[in-house]
């Protein structure tokens, strides 16, 4: 191990009385631990920590520990940040301007129901009337008279269920309902289409909250995408992370 940022070795050594070693960085060579010992009372100063060397066979166990600071990546002039601005100024950019038509679900007969919106790049469970069910599916397009969706989140998700990716096209007319997760995420609550006027309508985007958008994990730095995902509360953020979907509500 060298130099990893945040993770630590600790070696405890064999003996009547405990002695337990932390390495910031170490090599194995020919049955000797060669590295630099961690100082606590260095405070980032690597001049105070140590070079330090151990016979193997007196070690009892290994420990290998992470220890993250406070301060995350999102606050470092890095790489990570840089990409993460330049992709968060392009949707921004994306949405400032321009027109897209977006699909309403107005409720026929009650007026207390809520209209519920449709748009390009959110993620929706959509069933149509072939029995097809999608889940988590992100719109491509919206039409006068048909909409374009994946079938899955992405090709990941679709891997994952061992499904091949590809783009659904049907008219509006086929969208049988739309299956709501609930608070809590453990059920969901079919709406019926047949309940609702489906309605196409050419809007302004930006009177739209962008349908996607950029984070980066305090931890590693990596930048993910967020997408709209449409529950009975309102919208919520989704990502995908080795073929399963996370998601959180706003």
């Amino acid at each position: 191990m060298t130099n990893v940022s945040n993770y630590v070795l600790t070696f405890e050594l064999k003996g009547t009385i405990s002695q337990k070693l932390q390495f910031i960085s170490a090599e194995y060579n020919n049955g000797i631990i060669e590295g630099v010992q961690l100082n606590p009372k260095a405070f980032k100063s690597v001049a105070a920590n140590i070079l330090t060397r151990i016979n193997f066979p007196d070690v009892s166990s290994i420990t290998l520990q992470s220890d993250y600071s406070i301060e995350s990546p999102y606050f470092d002039f890095d790489s990570c940040k840089r990409i993460w601005q330049w992709k968060r100024d392009s949707l921004a950019k994306h949405y400032s301007g321009g027109k897209e038509l977006v699909l309403y679900f107005i409720p026929k007969n009650n007026s207390k129901a809520d209209s519920l919106l449709i748009y390009e790049n959110a993620c929706y469970n959509i069933n149509f009337k072939d029995n097809v069910h999608v889940k988590y599916g992100v719109v491509q397009k919206i039409t006068l008279d048909s909409i374009y969706i994946s079938n899955s989140f992405d090709g990941n998700t679709a891997k994952a269920n061992k499904e091949e990716y590809t783009i659904l096209q049907y008219a509006l007319g086929d969208i049988l309902e739309l299956s709501l997760l609930k608070g809590g995420g453990y059920s969901y609550k079919s709406i019926s289409a047949s309940d609702y006027h489906l309605m196409p309508l050419e809007v302004e985007r930006n009177k739209l909250t962008p349908p996607c958008w950029f984070k980066i994990k305090s931890y590693s730095g990596n930048v993910v995408l967020y997408r709209a995902y449409l529950m009975l509360s309102g919208f919520a953020g989704v990502m995908e992370e080795n073929g399963k979907i996370y998601w959180y509500e706003q």
